[in-house]
């Protein structure tokens, strides 16, 4: 190296490699090794030296929690049945933005390979609910990704984690509703009578998913229920399952509306089986079942005798099992007179 002293004491460098800036990294070391006060770029240099410190923004994992959680209860009622395209585990860059991978997310500072993400590709299903949106609590808090999957970054400071990056976002639900149909049904297979008369109770709307449901006792009010002459309400047959599952019925399930030969075989009871939690995702109508009332019988044989008694009931629309032809002592048998009485 060339120096030329003058005699004001000023030193002059000719061909003196600049001054080459040393990193320092955050454990107090410089290429491995620990930093140290030695610098000789001049020979007489003595300082000063400036230090400024470097920041690289935090980075965390962001995890999305897509279970159901009811006010009050701190562990999930329900998991999610089904995820669409939505990552197991987000990125977030504080302060930058969220990324959908460490290498992404290692990138932020290249915005043109690595832009953060402004929605999370998809969103989660589950029976019987409505996605709202991932929010900061389990049931209240901020939202932080809406119901179509949306990043709401704050306007100002483009981040929507805590100063660590590190977060849990909780998906919040909004139970599906369906409305109840009345129906008062049709004629059961035989009838000889008709038609059924009457309104049935009112549509029912808004019943939400999951929310306890007590079907109608009556088939309406008062006289102006749903009638059949001859015949009685036995309860309602709905074309979905309200209480298990929701599924529509099958035409070869006994439960399915038919009015036919199964008429008698599992309907909606209005004893049995009439409350319970909705778990129909389709409207629904049900419609009122009938029995035909029971008649009891009576036999006078006006001083004859019988040696096989007729039947003591019997069924509206349905057949009379007659006694064997009575006898009386000088006379002949020619039939029965029906009259409606004891």
């Amino acid at each position: 190296m060339k120096k030329l002293f003058l005699t004001s004491g000023l030193v002059l460098c000719m061909t003196c490699p600049s001054f080459a800036a040393t990193d320092i990294d955050a454990n107090g070391q410089v290429g491995g090794s620990a930093a140290t006060c030695v610098y000789n770029v001049l020979d007489s240099y003595t300082g000063p030296v400036s230090f400024e410190a470097k920041w690289d923004p935090n980075m965390g994992t962001i995890t999305l929690d897509n279970g159901r959680y009811v006010a009050g209860n701190a562990t999930a009622v329900q998991s999610a049945s089904s995820t669409t395209n939505v990552p197991a585990n987000l990125y977030s860059v504080y302060g930058v933005g969220v990324y959908a991978s460490t290498t992404a997310q290692a990138g932020y500072a290249n915005s043109t390979q690595y832009p953060r993400m402004t929605t999370i590709g998809g969103t989660p299903t589950m029976t019987g609910y409505e996605f709202a949106g991932y929010f900061t609590g389990k049931t209240d808090g901020t939202e932080v990704i809406n119901s179509s999957g949306a990043i709401q970054y704050d306007a100002a400071s483009t981040q929507i984690t805590g100063v660590n990056g590190t977060a849990t976002f909780y998906a919040h639900w909004t139970a599906k509703t369906i409305s109840i149909t009345y129906n008062c049904g049709a004629l059961p297979s035989g009838a000889s009578t008709g038609p059924i008369a009457g309104t049935p109770p009112a549509q029912v709307t808004g019943v939400a998913y999951n929310s306890s449901y007590t079907l109608e006792a009556t088939p309406g009010t008062g006289d102006g229920a749903c009638k059949l002459s001859g015949y009685h309400f036995k309860g309602w047959r709905c074309d979905h399952d309200l209480f298990t599952d929701g599924a529509a019925y099958s035409p070869a399930d006994t439960n399915a509306p038919n009015y036919a030969s199964t008429l008698t075989s599992n309907v909606w009871g209005v004893t049995t089986n009439n409350t319970g939690s909705i778990k129909s995702e389709s409207n629904i109508t049900c419609y009122a079942t009938w029995e035909p009332n029971n008649i009891g019988l009576s036999w006078n044989l006006d001083g004859g005798s019988v040696t096989t008694a007729g039947g003591t009931s019997c069924t509206y629309d349905g057949g009379i099992t007659l006694p064997v032809e009575p006898t009386k002592n000088g006379y002949h048998f020619t039939g029965w007179t029906v009259t409606n009485g004891n």
